[in-house]
């Protein structure tokens, strides 16, 4: 049955964050595939709207700068017939109630209690956030297809190859950073894994976010000068920089994501979320996990320093990845 048959202008929400957009454009990519004469519009804060940018598969990018008044005048000036919230929160379940569409399609079982604001629900038992918008796509009457296409920009891509070009393969990025504080695996191991790594003839890199530069530097500064700490990078930035390296090793947080995306061959450190719900969707990975009982708890922070679930996963254990994947 195809459920969109009545409406031509169609609305995707999920305004946040890095990794989370790109886990659901293959849920824009299936739908414009598998019906090519709809309109499909994307709210989006702006800081992650380069995710989006010349993207073939929309008709328009619609800026979330709520409580801004102008965001809603915005979804009103649309007249979009119907809305996919796929973020599950009491402010982006709103908003299109706001906005006056008409029709609105949630999670069944959302983050917080905002079934109330839709007018129908869906839900999958898959696993992985991926799989379960493509799930979705199957419920509407389309195609599930797992694609991520993100864009290029030409000046960063000179700026990449150049910075680059010096450095021999295989080169490694670690990244240090994440959003919450108990998603980073101790900067110390960092420092040691990438002296090991130097040590083996690796290129090694690490890339930081606002408020993480003291990470890089100390990576750099334990390592002895062996890890290379990337300039500050924006959003197209770190795509064009991720395009020139071979492996990536981080937590749950965007730059990885964006990897994956890429088809870059990643190692995964994972403790206060799923890695089985979030983790990077790519063949080429490897992922380490707490086996501890309170692992996930999907909190940001943890009252033990540093977190054990992270503290747990051993240098040896992803330097052995990191060189696995390597040789294939």
């Amino acid at each position: 049955m195809n459920y969109l048959k009545p409406f031509k202008k169609i609305l995707i929400i999920r305004t946040s964050s890095i990794g989370d957009i790109i886990h659901a454009l293959p849920f824009l990519i299936s739908l414009k595939k598998s019906f090519p004469e709809k309109e499909f519009y994307w709210l989006v804060k702006p800081s992650y709207s380069p995710l989006l940018q010349k993207n073939p598969f929309l008709s328009g990018i619609v800026y979330d700068r709520f409580p801004n008044l102008s965001s809603l005048s915005d979804l009103k000036k649309g007249n979009f017939e119907i809305a996919f919230d796929l973020q599950g929160l009491l402010r982006t379940a709103i908003i299109p109630v706001l906005a006056g569409i008409p029709h609105r399609w949630g999670w069944k079982r959302p983050k917080e209690k905002v079934t109330k604001f839709y007018n129908v629900t869906f839900w999958s038992f898959s696993l992985h956030m991926v799989e379960r918008y493509l799930d979705w796509v199957e419920f509407l009457g389309g195609k599930g297809c797992a694609e991520f296409p993100l864009p290029e920009n030409q000046e960063w891509r000179r700026r990449a190859k150049d910075f680059f070009s010096t450095y021999p393969s295989p080169r490694v990025l670690l990244l240090p950073g994440g959003g919450w504080e108990n998603k980073r695996w101790p900067v110390k191991k960092f420092s040691i894994l990438a002296f090991l790594l130097s040590q083996e003839g690796f290129s090694v890199f690490v890339m930081w976010g606002p408020g993480e530069e003291i990470l890089a530097r100390y990576i750099e500064d334990k390592s002895k000068g062996k890890a290379i700490v990337l300039p500050p990078l924006d959003i197209f930035g770190m795509i064009e920089f991720l395009r020139e390296v071979d492996i990536v090793v981080g937590g749950d947080t965007g730059p990885l994501h964006i990897a994956a995306a890429l088809g870059k061959k990643v190692v995964g450190l994972y403790g206060p979320t799923d890695y089985r719900r979030n983790g990077p969707y790519t063949c080429f990975k490897k992922v380490f996990f707490s086996k501890r009982k309170c692992s996930p708890c999907w909190k940001r922070k943890c009252p033990l320093t540093p977190a054990p679930c992270m503290e747990e996963i051993s240098v040896r254990e992803v330097r052995e990845a990191v060189e696995k994947l390597s040789e294939n």
